[in-house]
């Protein structure tokens, strides 16, 4: 091994990147920036660079580099073609279907850092990564999705929330009714309210900070969307009064 070598090493499930110190037969020490230290087992090793950097920017600079490239990835390319042919597949077999000839120090730890990070196409076992079933990747893709879209609700909401000239719910889906109605009630009732630890949750976000009646906060957001007058009987409302400022 080189002197001052990047390597990869799995340290506790986590996957570290660092500057190799020292080897012996029971631990390896890894250098792994902001003063950290780790040591670990040998056959904790996963990586050998070939790469030796003098001080810590240049391990920032490749580790920032392989990161990117990490976030390019798609390992559902490589997936599609091997599991026609299940099997268990190192990770240089990966990386050069995946990057063809002549694999870089930095392409090989970026499909490492990707198909041990949280992929949904292989699983690992000893003797490598296997190719998942179809049902399963369907399963996971689904999932995502389904993620993806309800952030992307959450993020509309929380933009027609900041905009004081759209008052149009029209386009509401029954989870984004659902926030409305916390925020609502919230104001309505104050910590009385059973559910306020959602209404507080949606009105931090919405706010962007924790400071301040976020009670009154919500408040003045109906105000502004037309919901309430600014001077509004909360008691009267919660009461079931009927009041001439509430739009049904």
């Amino acid at each position: 091994m080189l002197p001052g070598e990047i390597v990869v090493v799995r340290h506790r499930g986590e996957l570290l990147m660092g500057v190799l110190q020292n080897t012996g037969v029971q631990k390896i020490k890894v250098a792994t920036g902001n003063n950290r230290m780790v040591e670990s087992p040998p056959d904790r090793l996963l990586h050998r660079t070939g790469i030796a950097v003098a001080d810590a920017a240049a391990l920032e600079g490749f580790r920032s580099r392989v990161l990117q490239t990490v976030g390019q990835i798609d390992l559902g390319e490589v997936w599609r073609v091997l599991k026609e042919e299940p099997g268990s597949y190192t990770v240089a077999e990966i990386a050069d279907l995946y990057w063809g000839a002549s694999v870089t120090a930095e392409q090989y730890s970026a499909v490492l850092f990707a198909l041990v990070e949280g992929n949904i196409y292989f699983t690992e076992r000893d003797d490598g990564f296997v190719p998942l079933s179809d049902d399963r990747v369907e399963a996971a893709l689904s999932r995502i999705a389904g993620q993806q879209s309800a952030q992307a609700e959450h993020e509309a909401f929380v933009n027609w929330m900041l905009n004081p000239s759209d008052t149009d719910r029209s386009w509401f889906n029954n989870r984004q009714k659902n926030w409305f109605a916390h925020i609502k009630d919230y104001a309505i009732s104050g910590d009385e309210y059973e559910q306020r630890a959602q209404a507080l949750s949606l009105l931090r976000e919405i706010k962007g900070d924790t400071v301040g009646d976020l009670r009154r906060y919500g408040f003045s957001l109906l105000v502004a969307k037309g919901i309430w007058d600014e001077d509004a009987h909360l008691e009267l409302i919660r009461a079931g009064v009927p009041v001439d400022f509430e739009e049904e």
